[in-house]
């Protein structure tokens, strides 16, 4: 079963739970490393892994604050390390947590105010325990742990769009890729596709202000706002993820988990949230 939760919910398993997994891009201080952290003193089976080698923003920073979260952990007792890609090992981006044989995937970073998803599925929670130990399964039709392959659970609920269902996409950065081509195709169909994205990158990525004002030329309603979610909904059915819709490449793989669902009520919940963003969203900027 699958179903919309919260930081709340999430800190509340991990304060009762016997064993603990959890993945993060970067960890930084606050409730969540707090809960760890009584849950390692309390000698909870704990297990944590977080990227290294982050990118964008100050990385140097980042990898400080997260050594500082993981060295905290580590003296509590708790099977904490920093991990990064190498020859064979993709770059860990998604944010995985499985609390006593349940799945707690967030589509951001283990921040006070994230989405996150509850999963009871066998298949889902034993593929979410091994993205964390650094092992990738194949994707089911519904849950991919590889960005890959979670850009692909997207882009088929977009290919099955049609002008009688709206269609609504979040993404904290975009890029040249699989839903860039299902929006541009939805666009020039008449479909009005509408489109947010995270303001503070559009700053740094010039590429992606291109591809954003191709797709507006084209039909897609496109606006930026400060959000950072990343989320389809697509008539009553929804993708929810930590993969960012931008280009993905063999060369670089990266776990970052996608999830797919049909499930009461969460496809209504994401599209509320996504117009009230909109409401106060502001046009895309022009490109010089």
């Amino acid at each position: 079963m699958v179903t919309l939760s919260s930081t709340d919910s999430f800190l509340a398993a991990i304060a009762s739970a016997r064993s603990v997994q959890l993945s993060a891009y970067f960890l930084h201080p606050g409730r969540v490393l707090d809960a760890l952290a009584a849950a390692a003193r309390r000698g909870t089976q704990l297990r944590v892994r977080v990227e290294a080698s982050s990118y964008g923003g100050d990385p140097d920073a980042m990898f400080r604050m997260s050594a500082r979260a993981v060295g905290q952990l580590h003296k509590l007792g708790a099977d904490a390390q920093l991990v990064g890609p190498g020859a064979t090992a993709p770059l860990l981006h998604g944010k995985l947590a499985v609390v006593d044989g349940v799945l707690y995937a967030d589509d951001r970073n283990w921040a006070q105010a994230d989405t996150i998803v509850t999963d009871t599925s066998a298949r889902d929670v034993r593929a979410a325990s091994d993205a964390i130990a650094g092992r990738a399964d194949p994707p089911s039709k519904s849950f991919a742990t590889m960005k890959g392959d979670a850009i692909q659970l997207e882009s088929r609920l977009l290919a099955g769009a049609h002008s009688g269902a709206p269609v609504v996409v979040e993404s904290e950065t975009f890029g040249g890729g699989a839903i860039s081509v299902q929006l541009d195709r939805l666009g020039r169909a008449g479909v009005h596709p509408r489109l947010l994205v995270s303001a503070r990158p559009l700053q740094e990525r010039p590429a992606e202000r291109t591809t954003l004002a191709r797709l507006a030329a084209d039909g897609v309603e496109v606006r930026v706002c400060s959000a950072d979610d990343k989320f389809a909904v697509v008539g009553s059915a929804a993708w929810i993820g930590s993969a960012n819709a931008t280009f993905t490449s063999q060369r670089t793989p990266t776990f970052d988990w996608g999830l797919r669902t049909s499930a009461g009520g969460i496809g209504t919940t994401l599209r509320t949230e996504f117009e009230r963003r909109w409401s106060r969203a502001k046009p895309l900027p022009r490109t010089q």
